[in-house]
């Protein structure tokens, strides 16, 4: 059964991907996009053990990208909560990205 840690060992498969792709190539981006939001939503529970134990910084700043279509195929507010829980860890600020383009997504 998928895990966190098997999320973040695609999810680093990824990076690497995504370090040969420029900036401007969107593209290119939204293929990788694609291929996140596929892996964060083969499985919720192996997500949000990702999120919980597993994401690193980096990590929620991609998550932040597609964090829009990962709502919308969760749909959860446990998702959200665990994003809030991360931030605060990371002691970044991603609550207005959270709060402005995540929880409207949320039907429960």
């Amino acid at each position: 059964m998928l895990n966190g840690h098997e999320i973040s060992l695609q999810l680093n498969e990824l990076k690497k991907e995504r370090l040969d792709v420029i900036p401007e190539d969107s593209e290119a981006l939204e293929k990788i996009w694609k291929k996140e939001v596929k892996i964060l939503t083969q499985n919720k529970e192996a997500t949000y053990d990702f999120i919980s134990n597993h994401a690193l910084m980096e990590d929620l700043e991609n998550i932040t990208e597609i964090i829009d279509d990962l709502c919308e195929k969760i749909n959860e507010r446990k998702l959200i909560d665990l994003l809030y829980e991360a931030e605060e860890k990371w002691h970044k600020n991603f609550k207005m990205i959270i709060h402005d383009y995540g929880e409207p997504l949320i039907k429960e």
